[in-house]
């Protein structure tokens, strides 16, 4: 038979084993209460919205789209040394900056030799206003286009307009020289110039 002093090691050995479970099972509980608080986030989300459209290029020529007929560009039963003058407003009415050029060609070529076009001289300036006169031309130092004869086509250097607001003023030289020969007597000739805009 086990001693008292034996009975009671024991007895405490097993209360010591018991504690020790009660213990590690409280903890337990402890801990899957702390994990169920974790997973009991709140949260939260918003929404950003872009709107996202496109530019215009508009470029006008005395304010309209369409081929406009600059009336004042035209020299009738010309002499030699007549010359006249014409204005040109170039203006952009889009939402985006542009440079344009501007390029010369004969639609209608005279049948004269030498043709009635490589006689004619026309020179273009920019101008401060839409006033285009020989005193306006004559003051103006702004070259668009240096002397030459009607009949070449090389493109103008390209200009800068602003959106919706820039206005290019340009005022137009046409001369048949004091020089000219009788050859191109009762000849006519057309010229078109394409302006060209494209985005800065």
């Amino acid at each position: 038979m086990q001693s008292t002093r034996a009975r009671r090691a024991a007895h405490v050995i097993r209360e010591s084993r018991s504690g020790r479970i009660r213990a590690v099972l409280a903890l337990g509980a402890v801990l899957g209460l702390g994990t169920v608080l974790t997973l009991a986030t709140w949260t939260d989300s918003g929404q950003a919205v872009g709107t996202f459209n496109t530019g215009s290029v508009d470029l006008k020529l005395n304010g309209v789209d369409t081929l406009p007929v600059i009336a004042s560009l035209a020299l009738n039963n010309a002499k030699p040394g007549d010359v006249t003058y014409a204005p040109l407003d170039v203006s952009n009415a889009g939402s985006i900056a542009f440079t344009y050029t501007m390029t010369p060609s004969i639609t209608t070529a005279s049948t004269s030799s030498p043709l009635l076009e490589s006689v004619l001289l026309i020179t273009v300036k920019g101008v401060p206003g839409t006033t285009c006169d020989a005193t306006t031309f004559g003051a103006s130092s702004d070259t668009r286009v240096a002397q030459r004869a009607l009949n070449v086509t090389t493109p103008t250097s390209a200009v800068a307009l602003a959106a919706g607001t820039g206005v290019d003023h340009l005022c137009f030289k046409v001369e048949l020289p004091s020089s000219a020969s009788a050859a191109v007597m009762s000849q006519t000739t057309t010229a078109t110039f394409t302006f060209t805009a494209t985005q800065s």
